[in-house]
């Protein structure tokens, strides 16, 4: 079979904008970096020599340091991210997408240096952070869990005493940690992966 790559890469319908990026050079930068992985992970998937591949990574790498650079310091932009869980925000849809999109932003962070992703991580915080972990955990679509247990774990990852002094400050304000949470969603979650990923956050 022919593979239609032009076709897919010219179909925006993948692309999504939970909160409108105003920047246009960072709007190309996402394109770019889309088609970039998949130039890497399809198109030349099995013909490709290292130094191509480590070419292609850097590409991949500088490009999301620059787009999670530019939205963590874009305070409107994270505003109008974490008012999408306000009481006042009814399409669900976006909701779901907005978890997604900040599963995304924590999962490049993985990759970017030590101080850039504190201060993201800090920044999203700020902005309400946690309690759109608890909204992913309790959702109905598993893709959302998912995303929300991703979320936490790379939070862990990146500074366990950050979680637990949130657990302590939770505990001492007579708040419910984020901790029973966690154990009670354990008891009925049915998805295993969810299931194994929130217990090593409680681990």
């Amino acid at each position: 079979h022919k593979a239609n790559h032009r076709q897919y890469l010219s179909d925006e319908s993948k692309f999504k904008e939970v909160v409108k990026i105003e920047n246009p050079d960072i709007k190309r930068k996402i394109h770019y970096t889309y088609r970039l992985q998949y130039l890497k992970d399809v198109v030349l998937a099995r013909i490709l020599d290292d130094p191509t591949f480590s070419v292609l990574n850097s590409l991949i790498f500088f490009h999301q340091v620059d787009i999670v650079q530019h939205l963590q310091s874009n305070a409107m932009f994270l505003t109008e991210l974490f008012s999408i869980f306000g009481p006042q925000e009814t399409d669900k849809q976006r909701q779901k997408d907005a978890v997604l999109f900040i599963g995304q932003c924590c999962a490049v962070a993985k990759n970017i240096q030590a101080g850039a992703r504190a201060q993201l991580y800090q920044n999203l915080i700020n902005g309400g952070l946690f309690n759109v972990i608890t909204f992913a955990l309790r959702h109905q679509d598993a893709a959302v869990r998912v995303a929300g247990t991703d979320v936490l774990v790379a939070m862990i990852d990146h500074d366990p005493l950050m979680m637990r002094s949130h657990v302590f400050k939770a505990i001492s304000e007579r708040e419910k940690p984020l901790t029973d949470t966690l154990i009670e969603l354990l008891l009925v979650e049915v998805d295993l992966g969810v299931k194994a990923q929130m217990a090593d956050a409680i681990k």
